[in-house]
């Protein structure tokens, strides 16, 4: 999310704060400290946010907002980066604190869950024209440049790499609910069981990757030539070979973490991860997540799996096993009935605004398995349980607060209530500053959620 393209998203989120919102859920990308470099790097020509560079166009054309016209150095990205200059440990710390600072109208009101995403591994995730960021991290050159890149683990200083600023910045519910910190995690709220998974790490062929696979021969650490910049974790353990997911502690919470869900209590149970495992932006980490997780969510009944990653708003049909639809849930265009085992809905959401603007196709075709899909508007997504049959889901512009798509899931009474498991694992967690969500008894009073961002945000309102 960070702060730049986010005004309007910022508003609306303090307007569901000021009609009940419970709790917001923001599923990674949180403040964009990582773009610090935005200020000391050119901008590309073919880059559609730079203002008062070499480029100056800006999305989705239209005026140029007032807050865009403050002169910046050349170069500079407006409204991320800081236009203050300096050393980039206050740069990357400075741009945590602003962004905080920034949603503290929202996080002493509500609490503000959050899971990780790939902008809070390390300082910085690739190195720039002239590999200007080696230059600058590696060898202390200002403006430098060097032929090949240096970039490695080791280049961001040890307080800006492996998460450590989103380790320390929060306060989840991974101890109250056997998970780790804040990487994975679960609570109940009203009729809803929700988990936040780790999408970055402790999982097979992760994207951030492990320091085992960096090592060589008898090595006890990786040397720096053998790393790569966003090299991270894992945080939890692995009881033997890190290329099996089976192995990793995440997965093996999450198998007991849903088994134990009491339906009775929490007939819906929806997931949060920080990358999709479908898109009609097709990348390789889908194949991935969903061959770490996709078997096991269906397994156990979950109904709903939100994500973000990709810069834009898209709701996907009901999908089934890697990859096939299931056609026979959809009542309609906006209504959905759930299939217990056979599918869930998947929803992603990675437009609430942030530095790098909107994905886009680009001519490549929209896949048949993308219901709707807007590459044009920044936004969040609001997410209302009714009661244990029915939820909707509302993509809400931050242009005007409009509504840009809605959704219905329908989900039929079940005899046996307990259809994942007889137990419960209800807990409590939340952002630092904030009272965390508590779990409540069923009742027949409606619950609100509120969804959106590059990572997400889930606000829960409670009506």
């Amino acid at each position: 999310m960070g702060y730049t393209n986010a005004a309007g998203t910022y508003k609306y989120l303090n307007k569901a704060v000021s009609d009940g919102a419970a709790f917001a859920w923001h599923g990674g990308d949180l403040s964009y400290a990582d773009d610090w470099f935005s200020g000391i790097l050119p901008c590309e020509d073919d880059w559609p946010v730079c203002y008062n560079g070499t480029s100056t166009s800006l999305p989705g054309g239209g005026p140029i907002p007032d807050d865009y016209k403050t002169p910046l150095p050349k170069g500079e990205v407006a409204n991320q980066g800081s236009p203050r200059g300096g050393d980039m440990s206050v740069l990357y710390e400075s741009n945590w604190d602003l962004w905080q600072q920034w949603l503290n109208s929202i996080t002493l009101k509500i609490p503000y869950m959050v899971v990780p995403g790939n902008h809070e591994a390390t300082c910085a995730e690739f190195d720039g024209g002239n590999n200007t960021l080696s230059a600058y991290l590696d060898n202390d050159k200002s403006n430098g440049t060097q032929p090949n890149t240096t970039l490695n683990y080791y280049s961001c200083p040890p307080s800006q790499r492996n998460f450590t600023a989103f380790q320390n910045r929060f306060h989840m519910a991974g101890d109250k609910s056997g998970g780790v910190g804040n990487f994975w995690y679960s609570f109940d709220y009203g009729l809803a069981h929700f988990v936040s998974i780790n999408t970055e790490t402790d999982y097979a062929n992760s994207p951030e990757k492990p320091f085992a696979a960096d090592l060589k021969g008898d090595e006890t650490h990786p040397k720096a030539n053998e790393t790569y910049v966003t090299d991270s974790g894992p945080f939890g353990a692995v009881h033997g070979s890190y290329n099996d997911t089976k192995n990793y502690e995440q997965y093996q919470w999450l198998a007991k973490d849903l088994e134990s869900v009491d339906r009775c209590k929490t007939p819906w149970v929806i997931v949060m991860g920080h990358r999709p495992m479908y898109s009609s932006e097709v990348a390789k980490y889908q194949v991935n997540i969903r061959a770490a997780f996709e078997d096991l969510m269906l397994k156990n009944n979950v109904d709903v799996y939100i994500a973000g990653h990709i810069h834009w708003y898209e709701r996907l049909q009901p999908m089934g096993h890697n990859g096939t639809i299931d056609s026979g849930s959809i009542i309609n265009n906006n209504t959905y009935k759930t299939n217990p085992g056979k599918s869930m809905v998947h929803l992603v959401n990675g437009a609430a605004g942030n530095l790098e603007s909107h994905s886009v196709l680009d001519g490549e075709p929209r896949l048949n398995m993308t219901m709707f899909l807007d590459q044009t508007h920044f936004g969040f997504a609001k997410l209302t349980v009714h009661n244990e049959t029915a939820l909707s889901w509302n993509f809400v512009h931050g242009d005007g607060g409009v509504i840009g798509d809605e959704l219905t899931v329908l989900k039929e009474s079940a005899s046996k209530c307990t259809a994942s498991g007889s137990g419960n694992s209800s807990s409590s967690g939340g952002a630092s500053g904030t009272k965390a969500p508590v779990a409540t008894p069923t009742s027949a009073g409606t619950k609100t959620f509120v969804s959106g961002l590059l990572g997400l945000l889930v606000l829960a309102l409670a009506l």
